[in-house]
This record gives structure tokens, sequence and C-alpha cells, in this order.
């Protein structure tokens, strides 16, 4: 009876962080870039703006045993000519695009939170990352580094994206679709895709109905994703918005008998008051 509690309680607690980190996201995937550059315009974050809303996140882990999980959220997003806070990241934008419209260079750094994927794997890490690359009219491509700064994996990712903004003549309404490539470490693949013995273990002591064994991921992986993000704009406060996102994953990853889809997938919808 204790280790039933003992369990449950554990997964409580589990729920109630999620809706803590998520509060402040749009999906991602196991920390890779998933911000839309194009984003900050449907927004109009020109001065320091806030935007506060709800939203439900629909999640569905490639691990076996695992269901499709829906989580009810609030949106927390803020974002000023210097600082932003979003996507489980907290920065500073060290070279701003000034003018959109002619393009230019940008940089950011950040401290981001990662959430490893699988339900059964609970665990929350933090990134030090970089963020730099090229705005035009015709779309933005950057490239992120990241780092595990927890002493966790020790493991390191490298992608790169490129973005495009759709906007209608009202411009009340912004699609943005996005295309990435994200490059793991050897470390940082075997901690977020392969099973340790310690998750093993206790799955078989929770008398699980699936179990997870031990699988060591000894390469490098390279995943490719695809995504968009789709907001509409009621009036200046109020906004709807749409977002999701689909990642085909590495054959060294789909090797792991516990992955038995080659995607993963999430998307969110929700509202928004801008002030």
């Amino acid at each position: 009876m204790i280790i039933i509690l003992g369990h449950q309680l554990h997964k409580i607690i589990y729920i109630i962080v999620n809706i803590i980190v998520i509060s402040f996201t749009l999906p991602s995937f196991a920390g890779q870039e998933s911000e839309p550059i194009g984003y900050l315009q449907a927004l109009d974050t020109s001065g320091a703006k806030w935007s506060l809303g709800f939203g439900a996140m629909v999640r569905n882990s490639p691990f076996k045993g695992e269901k499709i999980t829906v989580l009810p959220f609030p949106i927390v997003d803020y974002s000023s000519k210097t600082f932003f806070f979003r996507e489980l990241k907290a920065g500073y934008h060290i070279v701003k695009v000034k003018n959109p419209r002619q393009g230019g260079f940008f940089v950011d750094g950040f401290i981001s939170a990662r959430i490893r994927p699988g339900s059964e794997r609970k665990k929350f890490t933090s990134d030090i990352g970089l963020r730099t690359g090229y705005q035009l009219p015709l779309g933005a491509i950057s490239f992120t580094l990241l780092q595990d700064a927890t002493n966790t994996s020790n493991g390191q990712e490298l992608s790169a994206s490129y973005t495009f903004t759709f906007v209608t003549k009202n411009k009340k309404m912004f699609f943005i679709p996005q295309l990435s490539i994200s490059w793991q470490s050897r470390k940082m693949a075997d901690y977020l895709w392969g099973i340790d013995q310690k998750t093993s273990q206790k799955m078989i002591a929770n008398n699980e109905p699936v179990i997870l064994f031990p699988y060591t991921i000894n390469k490098s992986v390279i995943n490719f994703s695809a995504g968009f993000t789709n907001v509409y704009k009621f009036n200046d406060h109020w906004s709807s918005l749409i977002s999701a996102k689909a990642a085909m994953l590495d054959g060294k990853i789909k090797l792991n008998p516990a992955i038995e889809r080659d995607y993963d997938y999430s998307f969110v919808v929700g509202a928004t008051y801008t002030f």
C-alpha cells in the first residue's frame, strides 16, 4: 500500500511540475530548438510585452506502453528589446535585428529547461544555449548550440532551422512553418533515448504493465523535424494559438527495443491576452 501511494504521489508531483514548466512554453521536443523567429512579429513585441493565456498540450511518446496525454496549462510569455522568456527559455538578445523588413544578423544567449521524452523516464535538466542566424523577409535561418548545464548527461546538441512567416493582408493571421535538423552527441542521445538500469528496475518494482529494459545508445544521432505555429489576432489584445511539431527519429534511436515508432509529436491549442 505504501509503495502504491508513493508511486501515485510521485505521478501527481510530476504532473504539477509539468504544468509549472509548460506554463512558459510552446511545444518542444527534448530541448530541440522550436521557437519560430516570426512568432515575435505575430505578438508585436517591439516593446516590452506580456502575454497571458490558457491552452492544452497533446503529447505522444514513442516509447512502448505509453499513452497520448492531454495537459491543460496556462501560457506565460514575455519579450522586450533585450530580454525574453518563452519556450522553456530565459535569455538576452545580444544582437537583435533592427528592421525585419531589411533583414540582419541576430545572436541570443539563454538558459533553457529540457524535458526527457517518456513519462516513465521523468527528468528535468537545463542547458546553456547560444543561437545565431540571419533573418530576411523571405525567412530566417538559425543555428543553436546547447550544452548540458546540470552535469546529468554532459552532452551537446547542435541544430539548424529555417522558418518563414506568412501574413494576411489585414495582419490578423500569422502562419509560421519551420524545418529543422538536430545533431545530438552520444552522451545526449543516450540520456534522451536510452534506458538506464535505474529506470528499468523502478518499472519492475512498480509492477508496470510494460517494462523497458536497459539499452545504451553509443553513437551520436541526427533527427529531422517539421512544425508550424498559427496565430490569429482577434484584436490588439486577444489572439488564438495553434502550434504543432513532429520529429523523425534517427535509425540508431529506433534500434532501441523500447522505441515503437519512428517519430515523436505534440501540439498545442490556446488563447492569449497581450498587454
